[in-house]
């Protein structure tokens, strides 16, 4: 069951899938307001996405032409959406994004730091369908927490030899 009453009306998503392949022919970059995720495309969300969506979102800023009218109900999009409205810049970007593996749906690298979200892919790996193992995302965050553990264990360790002495 979802958050919201009802799924959205059919009229309601093509309004947002014009706008955004409007902006997309127009050359501009489409943005995705959190208020159209929450209130059109977060009916369609299930499990996982459901625990996304009660976080607080933020717009979603769109490559043009890679979100339109005939992609935007799918799972991974609508997933990847998610992601990128609560998701946050991992330590460095996943190197399908550093290095353009695939044609990017969003602009920008954000993933939920969390493995049990998506096992922290990455809205454009999760967009592109690529399978979660393949967005090295989460192991730069997991470096990341590892030196900070061993920084932190040095620290406290010379502050005990200090103390010793």
């Amino acid at each position: 069951m979802s958050l919201y009453e009802g799924a959205p009306r059919h009229s309601e998503i093509q309004v947002i899938s014009k706008r955004i392949d409007a902006d997309s022919a127009a050359g501009r970059s489409p943005i995705l307001y959190e208020n159209e995720i929450r209130n059109y495309l977060g009916a369609r969300v299930r499990g996982v996405g459901e625990r996304l969506l009660r976080m607080e979102g933020a717009d979603v800023e769109l490559c043009s032409g890679r979100i339109t009218a005939s992609n935007i109900g799918d799972r991974s999009i609508i997933e990847a959406i998610l992601i990128q409205s609560r998701g946050v810049p991992p330590v460095w970007p996943c190197d399908c994004c550093r290095n353009n593996h695939f044609p990017l749906t969003f602009p920008t690298c954000l993933h939920v730091p969390n493995p049990l979200t998506f096992q922290g892919i990455c809205g454009n790996c999760k967009a592109s369908g690529r399978a979660s193992k393949n967005c090295d995302v989460m192991k730069y965050f997991f470096e990341m927490e590892e030196s900070q553990v061993h920084l932190v264990q040095t620290l406290k360790s010379l502050a005990d030899d200090s103390d010793a002495s």
